[in-house]
């Protein structure tokens, strides 16, 4: 009999936004300490939600992070629906993987506001945006992500 090892990798979750203005989608740019690649309003979930890690817990770690990152004047869906996961290594921080659930909200409004971690933002039109033609600098991972949810949106 072989034995099994057990090594569990160690990941963060992280929850992130697809914010749609009608075709446009928000996205958001990391200052270059962070890696200057573009990403998604939210965030990893905090450790706060251990002992209750129920939809709404959940839901509400979503809705600060994203509060965090474009401002308490954005408004949209509050009950976003999940539509894309993906696994992350960030390229600036080689020794976390990060879990991400991608979630689909409708902007309803408000000045996006950029919180430190970002240094530019933009709305990206879902119907011809390719992550992979523009400057634009993205992850693999997130390239794979995008190009799903572009490609479903299309073929609607």
């Amino acid at each position: 009999m072989t034995d099994i090892v057990h090594d569990p990798v160690e990941a963060h979750i992280a929850q992130k936004v697809f914010l749609r203005d009608g075709n446009k989608l928000l996205i958001l740019k990391l200052i270059d300490e962070y890696g200057g690649y573009w990403d998604f309003p939210g965030g990893r979930v905090n450790t706060n939600i251990r002992d209750d890690q129920s939809h709404n817990k959940l839901i509400g770690e979503l809705h600060r992070e994203v509060r965090e990152e474009i401002g308490e004047g954005v408004k949209y869906t509050k009950d976003p629906r999940p539509v894309e996961t993906a696994f992350m290594v960030p390229p600036h921080k080689p020794h976390r993987n990060i879990f991400m659930v991608f979630y689909e909200a409708q902007y309803n409004g408000g000045d996006v506001v950029l919180c430190d971690e970002h240094q530019e933002y933009k709305w990206v039109d879902v119907m011809s945006y390719d992550p992979k033609a523009e400057d634009d600098y993205w992850t693999p991972s997130y390239w794979e992500v995008v190009e799903r949810y572009m490609k479903r949106e299309r073929g609607k």
